[in-house]
């Protein structure tokens, strides 16, 4: 059965997939909340309000995303980034 948070895990798989993105809290909901071309109401995803990031191992976190009525948990993979002039990596999935 689909559900929203099933729903929101391919919204991100599809739009982030091979993203560069810092390996933090903060990194993620930046590149979340993004906003399309710059627009202050129109974004890739529905913005998050808070965001939790807890390291499993190299390269896989827990994240756990929030909003006021609903909370949606995951496990994200990265493959490291061959970039050296970033401390991001290379989001590869969310589960």
């Amino acid at each position: 059965m689909e559900t929203i948070g099933t729903n929101y895990k391919k919204a991100i798989n599809n739009n982030l997939i091979y993203t560069l993105i810092e390996r933090s809290a903060d990194g993620i909901a930046a590149t979340i909340n993004v906003s399309v071309k710059d627009s202050e109401n129109m974004h890739i995803l529905p913005r998050v309000e808070k965001v939790e990031l807890e390291k499993i191992d190299d390269l896989h976190d827990k994240l756990s995303l929030y909003w006021s009525d609903y909370k949606i948990e995951g496990v994200v993979a990265w493959k490291p980034s061959a970039n050296e002039l970033t401390k991001a990596m290379v989001f590869y999935g969310i589960r």
